[in-house]
Order: structure tokens, then sequence, then C-alpha cells
């Protein structure tokens, strides 16, 4: 089985790797939006590893949060 470039399987794996990429872009492009918004929440006197633990709080099943508590 070939994979050159011009062929149907070398053109569908060239798409999977370029949405890869487009993901990848935006997956940065979201952290760097998290950053900013943490560093604005730090600069109006927040703690960030108090957001960070209510984040992980949030993020958890009800059941595994009580469990927690």
């Amino acid at each position: 089985m070939s994979l050159g470039l011009n062929t149907e399987s070398g053109q569908a794996l060239g798409r999977y790797v370029e949405r890869i990429e487009s993901i990848r872009a935006e997956k940065k492009q979201l952290s760097d939006s998290e950053g900013a918004v943490m560093a604005e929440a730090k600069s109006q006197g927040f703690v960030p590893a108090a957001i960070r633990n209510v984040l992980r709080l949030r993020a958890m099943k009800p059941h595994a949060r009580q469990e927690a508590e």
C-alpha cells in the first residue's frame, strides 16, 4: 500500500493531519485566553490557586465532590 501525496490514502492522511493541527492551534489559543483571564482575576485580588481549586471541584461529579468534602 502506497501513501504518496497523490494517492487517495495520502490525501486522506493529509486532511487528518491538517485537522489535528487546527485543533492544536485552537487549544493553544484557548490556553492563552485562560491565562489572560487568570491574570485578570489575579490583578483584581483573587488567588489563582483558589480559582484552580474551585475549577477542579466544579469539574468533579456530584458524588465524588461530596466524598472529597
